[in-house]
């Protein structure tokens, strides 16, 4: 178990944005960034200006600019970057697999988000993290026009959501920058953090969107 653990799993089929969502979300000072160096330099960095631009830089690095057939997932910030592939459906942990960078986050009450594209992956996150939230991104219709794009070997398939979960809808809002921040900062308010920055999110928001406008139909 970890002491203190907070993790948010964030379901979604693949392609609907939910890595965009949880770089989004690790822009705050609440959360980590899913990769191991970055959780550590965050557990002894001030909390000043130049935190969250080091914070975006990191998420602005994400963004491919090119052709996404071209690698797009391997600049993505994925769950194994932070814990390996612990935690997937098909890896048995023990409490001695666990990073100790969990452990540290969790004492300085720092959040965690995890990657899930089906509810059954994620029912063995309470056997670890004390408080677990869930998160659906709602995103059929972006997840069918880039997931085949970004990764070939995917495959159509069902998606089954998270119960009681935090509906937050891709689909409604990524077209339209004011609509995308409104629904990040209500999501912000679900999670009781208070420091979501406009600023900061929209510029990430920019890059993604422009990326993706970038690419060819």
């Amino acid at each position: 178990m970890i002491e203190n653990g907070r993790t948010i799993a964030v379901n979604y089929r693949p392609g609907a944005g939910g890595n965009f969502v949880q770089n989004c979300l690790g822009l705050s000072r609440h959360c980590v960034l899913r990769d191991h160096k970055y959780a550590e330099w965050q557990l002894t960095a001030k909390i000043d200006a130049d935190f969250y631009q080091q914070k975006l830089t990191w998420s602005l690095d994400t963004i491919q600019p090119d052709r996404f057939d071209t690698g797009w997932l391997g600049h993505e910030l994925g769950s194994h970057r932070l814990m390996g592939l612990l935690f997937s459906d098909s890896i048995k942990v023990t409490d001695l697999d666990i990073p100790a960078i969990l452990h540290q986050s969790a004492r300085q009450g720092l959040w965690v988000t995890h990657t899930s594209h089906n509810h059954g992956w994620t029912e063995h996150l309470t056997r670890y993290w004390p408080t677990v939230k869930y998160i659906n991104v709602r995103g059929e219709a972006w997840a069918r026009r880039w997931m085949m794009v970004k990764n070939h070997n995917l495959e159509w398939r069902n998606w089954d959501s998270s119960p009681n979960a935090y509906e937050f809808d891709i689909d409604s809002t990524i077209n339209s920058e004011q609509d995308f921040l409104q629904a990040m900062h209500s999501l912000y308010k679900w999670l009781e953090w208070d420091d979501f920055d406009q600023a900061p999110v929209a510029q990430y928001y920019r890059a993604y969107k422009q990326a993706h406008d970038r690419q060819p139909l």
